[in-house]
């Protein structure tokens, strides 16, 4: 990624990637163990916090000059003791300025680009008087809490990027929708359904608006970050809600795959202990069948031996009958005299 000058606002633009479709100024931070030089302004907060940190900046600064007077007056403690008088104390010192100027140099090559260049943004930007650097107004200080800056490294350096306080103009903002219908074509972001390209892009277009919208009236603005912030939660609830409903959903289809395969099972030995059991059914029928055929052959066996003892006790009855009455009738005719 390319540097940008101090003060020198991009224009309204979408990047491929991570989100940022804001206008931005980059502000280069170089840090060592010798000084650090910050190009720009302190990054978004409060003006005490931003005084502060100003201080801070100046304090660190004071301790690597005063570290740096230390090492160059060590280094020419002998030329010090031999000197005496003000004219040589001047030499010394001027000895001491050069050191020290060539040990920041070394230091920093940032300090030789501002020697060459000293009315340049860069080198006037570098830490200036904090009576003399306007504080953040209250549309920055908005906008930075609403789009924090991005920090990021790049070649051994510390970038910072702000968002650009630049109104936007009519231009801009029907630039602005050519650049989302483009980016939603060439992405190629689907038009219905859930689609990240398309949240993505539409919400770098919402956080691009709610810019140029703070910076014509902050409680616009922030009346559209309480509208935003409530949509990302609304939705963040609804994706909380599919995703519990989603594995709720896998957990049960896991359970009812289980309890398939189980069922499965059952319902195949419950198959086979009916097979059986009708199969013992049929058995238990055919020695029914066999047993009531076997009886009643028994039973028309017995009746007829039954009705044939029958018969022939009537006949040897009626053959009893006969004799008794042969011997009873000569009887009669034999005692009819004898009682006359």
């Amino acid at each position: 990624m390319q540097a940008q000058k101090l003060g020198a606002a991009r224009q309204p633009a979408f990047r491929s990637g991570k989100a940022c479709v804001r206008p931005a100024r980059r502000t280069a931070v170089k840090t060592n163990a010798a000084l650090k030089v910050m190009i720009s302004g302190a990054p978004a907060a409060g003006k005490g916090t931003q005084c502060a940190k100003i201080i801070d900046k100046c304090r660190v600064r004071v301790a690597t000059y005063n570290a740096n007077v230390d090492a160059v007056v060590g280094y020419y403690k002998d030329v010090m003791v031999e000197v005496d008088g003000t004219k040589s104390m001047n030499l010394v010192f001027e000895a001491i300025k050069s050191a020290l100027d060539a040990a920041i140099l070394k230091t920093d090559p940032m300090e030789q680009f501002c020697a060459d260049k000293p009315d340049s943004d860069e080198c006037r930007g570098s830490l200036p008087p904090v009576e003399q650097k306007p504080g953040l107004t209250q549309t920055e200080d908005i906008l930075n809490s609403i789009l924090p800056p991005r920090e990021w490294t790049e070649d051994g350096q510390l970038w910072v990027q702000y968002v650009s306080s630049t109104p936007a103009t009519r231009l801009d903002v029907i630039n602005l929708q050519e650049k989302l219908d483009q980016q939603l074509q060439q992405r190629q972001a689907r038009e219905t359904g859930i689609c990240p390209i398309r949240e993505e892009l539409y919400a770098q277009t919402f956080d691009e608006l709610i810019r140029q919208v703070t910076i014509n009236c902050a409680e616009r603005g922030l009346l559209l970050l309480r509208v935003r912030d409530e949509m990302r939660m609304t939705i963040a609830a609804y994706q909380t809600l599919y995703e519990s409903a989603v594995a709720f959903g896998i957990r049960k289809a896991l359970q009812t795959e289980q309890g398939k395969s189980e069922m499965e099972s059952r319902i195949t030995q419950l198959e086979a202990d009916v097979k059986d059991l009708e199969r013992q059914v049929q058995e238990w029928k055919f020695k029914c069948e066999a047993i009531e055929k076997r009886e009643s052959e028994r039973r028309e066996v017995d009746a007829k031996k039954h009705k044939d003892e029958v018969a022939y006790l009537e006949n040897y009855a009626k053959q009893l009958k006969q004799q008794l009455e042969t011997f009873l009738v000569p009887a009669k005719k034999t005692g009819a005299p004898t009682a006359s």
